[in-house]
């Protein structure tokens, strides 16, 4: 089945588990939980959000005390009446993702903000033969302008370790992101991205690094998503047995797991 638009994201599924994949995306499949890292990651992404807009609106810097309790409220607005996974400590998530945020709003140093939480969906064109494939859909976090005018497309993390450069080099999202700042921005040589990462060591640390895209970069995520598509066509969809099943909300529904 073709859906009708690609992400990163989704890409990324698939290649994890096609199975999980057409579970979640197109059988819409009911969870058997709700992953805590997701409810977690995404009131840490709203926190940001809030400290950016109070930068771009006035250039002062939300008081960290502010931003932890906006944090805390989206943690209880997204947790309120889901399961999560089993043996979950929801407490210890929740004084994590305070710690987090804390450390992100006394170490991160704002430029000029030019947009934030901001969608694109753009065409991607084979590089090859110049068809038309479908589009690609996601969402800057942050985009930024450095004090020389560069613009530089900033990605939000919460993760278990720093990144690696081979890490920064394979991120797909990273990729998408660049495909997109080339078109939106009409770059013509290098993309720089950024990664702002609040990493989970056991006093949490913050981690930003610059990475880069070219037009190779761009010409393997098109051939990539390309590939997946083509799959997806054909119903190619099994499961892919590993460390991912442990976690999996919708394992239950899978017939390795269920």
């Amino acid at each position: 089945m073709r859906p009708e638009y690609l992400s990163a994201s989704r890409i990324t599924q698939y290649l994890m588990c096609p199975m999980k994949y057409k579970l979640q995306y197109e059988d819409k499949t009911d969870w058997d939980f709700t992953p805590s890292n997701l409810v977690l990651g995404s009131a840490v992404h709203k926190a940001i959000e809030g400290f950016y807009q109070a930068w771009a609106s006035d250039q002062v810097r939300m008081p960290v005390e502010d931003v932890v309790q906006l944090f805390s409220d989206c943690w209880a607005d997204g947790a309120e009446g889901k399961t999560f996974e089993p043996g979950c400590d929801a407490d210890s998530i929740l004084n994590l993702g305070k710690s987090l945020v804390e450390v992100f709003a006394r170490e991160v140093h704002p430029t000029e903000v030019v947009g934030i939480e901001q969608r694109f969906r753009i065409p991607l064109v084979h590089p090859d033969t110049g068809e038309y494939i479908i589009d690609l859909v996601g969402i800057f976090d942050l985009i930024e302008k450095d004090p020389d005018g560069t613009v530089v497309v900033v990605d939000h993390k919460t993760a278990a370790k720093r990144f690696s450069d081979a890490d920064l080099e394979g991120n797909l999202q990273l990729s998408a992101y660049g495909l997109a700042s080339r078109q939106i921005f009409d770059i013509t040589g290098t993309v720089l991205l950024r990664i702002d990462a609040m990493v989970k060591n056991k006093t949490p640390v913050f981690d930003q690094k610059f990475t880069l895209r070219t037009f190779e970069s761009d010409r393997k995520f098109v051939k990539l998503a390309s590939d997946i598509l083509r799959a997806m066509e054909v119903n190619a969809f099994p499961p892919n047995p590993g460390w991912v099943c442990n976690g999996c909300n919708v394992k239950s529904n899978c017939y390795l797991g269920g």
